[in-house]
């Protein structure tokens, strides 16, 4: 499901940016791309506001055959310059959208064959056609008289598309499609060191499933890290590997498994791979590594405004 988040992406469970934000970083990114990735560019901007944030009223065309200047990089600027204004203006308001937009439906104007029975009634009642106003007009004249976009609005709102999605979502993880827990994992793997002791990790571990072998992700927290003084049992005369892990997980009924622990070398470069012995956070330890996180940057804020505060005394 689209969002205003759109305008960023998700890298190793952080937010960043995505969407230009102004004139001057467009013009940047503009410089360092071909003729053809600039266009690609600009219409890929164009088209996560059009389409991601509903903004139908800058809806255009991207060639056409009777005005070569239509879909052309003058154009194509141009028209983005509009839609930054717009989303500055709806930004100082506080009313840029926070939720997807539902598609809207285009519709054509056809000659009226006899007369409206109830149920079209009722239909005309619940659609109606509509053209989003801009908040500022552009300072500048357009290229060409751009034609508005007339839509209809969707019969479903927000909240059944977002519970619609939801389904979908669940049934792509379901069917081993898409893995939420994967898109969130960080890009870099933690440090083999006692930070990483009690958390839960998850292991992509072999299973026998109906006599063929499968790989599952395994839940299980790291008991313990080896730093060369370990030994996998008392009897044993060889010493575990340094930076190995002491993987113990809990009991599960559905294969079988009893409760247990062993020592595992976790490979770096396997990190939230779909690779044998990969490995990766668990759900609920990405949750703590967020609340983590964001609790730090709530100190380092509180104590950057004590100190200007600070300042502010002395001068």
């Amino acid at each position: 499901m689209i969002t205003h988040d759109i305008l960023t992406r998700n890298v190793g469970g952080v937010r960043q940016a995505r969407g230009v934000r102004d004139v001057a970083t467009l013009e940047k990114e503009l410089k360092k791309r071909s003729a053809q990735d600039q266009l690609d560019y600009l219409r890929n901007q164009i088209e996560m506001r059009v389409i991601g944030l509903g903004w139908t009223q800058f809806g255009t065309r991207w060639s056409s055959r009777k005005d070569d200047s239509v879909g052309s990089l003058d154009h194509l600027k141009s028209l983005l310059k509009d839609v930054l204004a717009e989303e500055k203006a709806l930004g100082r308001l506080g009313q840029l959208p926070t939720c997807a937009a539902p598609p809207p439906m285009r519709v054509k104007s056809y000659k009226q064959l006899g007369t409206p029975c109830i149920d079209a009634q009722e239909l005309q009642g619940q659609v109606r056609a509509s053209v989003r106003p801009s908040v500022r007009p552009s300072a500048r004249p357009p290229a060409r008289p751009r034609r508005a976009v007339y839509c209809c609005q969707a019969l479903f709102n927000v909240d059944e598309l977002e519970a619609k999605a939801q389904l979908v979502r669940e049934q792509r993880e379901a069917a081993g499609i898409s893995d939420r827990v994967e898109d969130g994992q960080p890009e870099l793997p933690p440090p083999f060191d006692e930070s990483l002791v009690g958390k839960e990790i998850e292991v992509l571990w072999p299973y026998k499933n109906n006599g063929k072998t499968v790989l599952i992700w395994a839940p299980g927290r790291v008991a313990a890290i080896a730093d060369g003084t370990f030994k996998k049992n008392p009897r044993c005369k060889n010493l575990v590997p340094a930076d190995a892990v002491l993987f113990a997980w809990e009991k599960d009924d559905r294969f079988e498994e009893k409760e247990g622990q062993q020592w595992r070398v976790l490979d770096p470069r396997r990190w939230a791979k779909q690779k044998h012995y990969s490995w990766r956070y668990s759900a609920r330890q990405l949750l703590a590594e967020r609340a983590e996180k964001a609790k730090e940057k709530a100190q380092e804020a509180t104590a950057r405004a004590s100190g200007a505060q600070k300042r502010a005394r002395k001068r």
